[in-house]
């Protein structure tokens, strides 16, 4: 086969995050060639893009795109298996690097079935891929904490909580699906902007964009907790300025916890000033926003780290005795507000 270079580097770096970069097994390190697509398969997600090639192998992912991204400028790239090696070559350049034969990743993709698919497609709502975006900072990222390391889908409804915060989106249209997503699939299938089918398994989801790029996910089972009942807050309702963000990243320094999710700082509105104050044993610091119109009188603390985050997505907020609530059209987001603390 003969490709242009630029286009196999694209194919390529679209399947890339379906390779395991601790490279526990061989074979998930692999761009998977299968005559019809190039695969990626890491046990978690599966990646297939349309590419015809007059060959099937596996070869190392790591040296074949080092090999394509070190040839120069805009050139057409001759791709052949020959004597147990895909053999690539330019006016200027030639590699051969080592394939192997059928291995476990390959096993795993057939399981998969994927070509089965034609005629199993379901279209997505739209806004879906934007919704699992908004939700996915929301999801646990310890490991052992199961289901909430996940985003849900319910419905035209898109959930996640770590138990400090909650998000949820909602579809202008029902999914018709219930299932959970692990927040670090979504984390890559996000990239796909075009995602506009899927195919539910007992095990896997199925994704498909305009381009006939398959984006496969494992998903997971378990009881998700209830938590829509926590996003009818009640409390005092204020905008806070767009500044906001870049002054709570430049305070958080000066903040006591070793961790991201143990630091405070205390956030004093009153009239047409937002006051942000963080203090540990060592120092403190105070500034000062001001905003257009007179937000009232109140004091609450919060989680600087989690409190810029949101700000990115939505500044009308409900601040209530524990908890502040961010609202932005179809996205809410509800933020456990830590004790105070002298």
């Amino acid at each position: 086969m003969i490709a242009e270079k630029s286009n196999l580097v694209k194919i390529f770096q679209a399947v890339k995050p379906g390779l395991d970069n601790k490279g526990i097994i061989e074979q998930f390190t692999h761009f998977i060639f299968t005559g019809n697509e190039v695969m990626t398969y890491n046990d978690e997600i599966c990646i297939s893009h349309p590419l015809v090639t007059d060959f099937q192998c596996s070869v190392s992912a790591v040296e074949l795109y080092k090999t394509l991204t070190g040839i120069k400028g805009e050139a057409s790239v001759t791709m052949e298996l020959e004597n147990d090696e895909l053999k690539l070559k330019t006016a200027r350049t030639e590699a051969g690097l080592s394939t192997k034969t059928k291995k476990h990743a390959e096993e795993m993709i057939e399981l998969l079935q994927l070509n089965d698919l034609n005629d199993k497609w379901k279209p997505l709502p739209p806004g879906f891929t934007r919704g699992l975006f908004l939700c996915m900072f929301s999801a646990s990222k310890d490991m052992t904490s199961g289901v909430a390391t996940c985003v849900r889908i319910i419905g035209d409804k898109l959930l996640s909580s770590d138990e400090v915060r909650i998000s949820k989106f909602t579809l202008k249209e029902s999914t018709e699906m219930e299932t959970l997503i692990p927040a670090s699939s979504v984390k890559e299938l996000i990239n796909f902007d075009s995602i506009n089918k899927y195919h539910l398994t007992d095990r896997w989801i199925h994704f498909q964009d305009d381009k006939g790029v398959i984006f496969s996910s494992r998903i997971m089972e378990g009881e998700y907790p209830e938590i829509e009942q926590y996003f009818d807050l009640e409390g005092t309702e204020t905008v806070m300025p767009g500044s906001l963000k870049e002054e709570i990243e430049s305070i958080i320094f000066m903040t006591e916890g070793k961790q991201d999710y143990d630091k405070k700082i205390t956030v004093s509105v009153k009239g047409k000033e937002v006051k942000l104050q963080a203090r540990k044993d060592i120092g403190w610091i105070k500034k000062i926003v001001e905003v257009e119109k007179d937000q009232g009188s109140f004091d609450f603390v919060i989680n600087p780290v989690f409190f810029s985050q949101i700000l990115e997505k939505s500044t009308t907020m409900t601040i209530g005795e524990n908890a502040a609530k961010f609202v932005n059209e179809d996205f809410c987001h509800v933020l456990a507000l830590p004790a105070n603390r002298e």
